[in-house]
């Protein structure tokens, strides 16, 4: 009998967001066709790639990000995401700064980042 390897942080990020592509499908009219698509075909890593890209070329993700908001589901968005706490191993530790980005890009659009709230809260 094979044993199914564990999954590490990386595909639960991956499967974290299926999970919410899934949600926004059943629940809105908003359809996130190409990010479903990368995080879909490929690892967890791979995923969280695709995922830096996307925060750090706000020409590519912009409309979902703007449709995402307008839905009043911004902490849905892919910026928020990064910055919650279970995931910032993923992205904390990187040279392009991509949680300075993701936090700039929620309160330019007067969305408090999930960190930030955090930090009140001390």
């Amino acid at each position: 009998m094979r044993e199914t390897p564990a999954m590490t942080l990386a595909d639960e990020f991956r499967q974290s967001q299926l999970d919410v592509c899934a949600e926004l499908i059943r629940d809105t009219p908003y359809r996130p066709t190409r990010f479903l698509h990368e995080i879909g075909q490929h690892t967890g890593d791979e995923a969280v790639e695709f995922t830096c890209r996307l925060i750090m070329q706000p020409v590519i993700s912009s409309s979902g990000f703007r449709r995402m908001l307008a839905l009043d589901r911004a902490t849905q968005t892919i910026e928020y995401q990064v910055l919650l706490e279970q995931w910032r191993p993923l992205f904390g530790e990187r040279p392009d700064d991509v949680l300075d980005m993701a936090r700039w890009r929620l309160t330019h659009h007067g969305v408090t980042p999930p960190d930030a709230v955090v930090a009140q809260r001390r």
